[in-house]
């Protein structure tokens, strides 16, 4: 898989993996809340209350089952050989894709993705509530913040079938160490869903992305997946490059 180089907003349109931005210090975190309600005359859908980080992963699948795949999440991540094995589950539950990584049998890193329209769970990053996954735009939840929030890392993919959009937000120690992740996923998100945007963001060179096209981007597009990554360590260098996460969105899919 390619993707355009990533673009960091805040310093312009300039290529390379992003660097944390400076952040408003969030109060303490809390997980991801376990409430949320599908759209009306839908099937009520909740992201389940065990996924944070440092989770035991025992928990999860006491919670969500045994995972419908596991692989060693390094064949889908750029790994050095000083990184610790870390393992992929995959596990479906009331119309979510949960994709859990694990170091050492505790989480390091989780995406949520609503496989359907009627499945609207509602979202919480630390101590904000972000909004329902496919109702909020991103640039809705880089609101939720005084001054708003701004991602670190972004990459796009436009495949013939399937395309991918990644955004990383990377706060390290004023965000408790737990970055963020909003994305669009493979095998959820058809092209028709870019075309207001999409060639004005992918460059017809290759090169940079276009950061005014990107903003009308996030302003008019809803995420699908939510997730969140301990920003901290070998981890926050392999969640932080949003090339990563992609790629990770797109293991196991045919």
């Amino acid at each position: 898989m390619t993707a355009c180089a990533p673009v960091v907003p805040a310093a312009g349109p300039s290529a390379g993996a992003g660097s944390p931005s400076a952040t408003p210090a969030p109060s303490a975190a809390a997980s991801p809340s376990s409430s949320g309600t599908a759209t009306p005359g839908g099937t009520a859908a909740a992201v389940p209350a065990v996924l944070h980080i440092d989770s035991d992963v025992e928990d999860v699948t006491a919670q969500l089952g045994a995972p419908a795949w596991t692989t060693d999440a390094c064949e889908h991540l750029d790994c050095t050989a000083k990184t610790e094995p870390l393992e992929l589950s995959v596990y479906q539950s009331q119309g979510l894709q949960i994709r859990v990584v694990t170091r050492r049998l505790r989480v390091v890193a989780f995406t949520v993705t609503a496989l359907r329209k009627d499945v609207r769970p509602s979202v919480t990053w630390l101590d904000h509530n972000l909004g329902k996954l496919g109702q909020m735009t991103f640039a809705d939840v880089y609101q939720v913040t005084s001054p708003p929030l701004e991602p670190t890392d972004t990459a796009v993919f436009k495949g013939p079938r399937d395309s991918i959009y990644v955004d990383i937000v990377s706060t390290g120690a004023p965000g408790d160490y737990q970055g963020l992740i909003l994305a669009l996923a493979p095998g959820v998100v058809t092209g028709d869903q870019f075309a207001d945007y999409w060639w004005g963001v992918l460059p017809a060179d290759g090169g940079e992305l276009n950061l005014e096209a990107l903003s009308g981007f996030r302003s008019g597009t809803s995420p699908d997946t939510f997730g969140v990554y301990m920003d901290d360590g070998d981890i926050a260098t392999l969640f932080g490059e949003a090339d990563n996460v992609q790629t990770l969105l797109a293991a196991g899919k045919p």
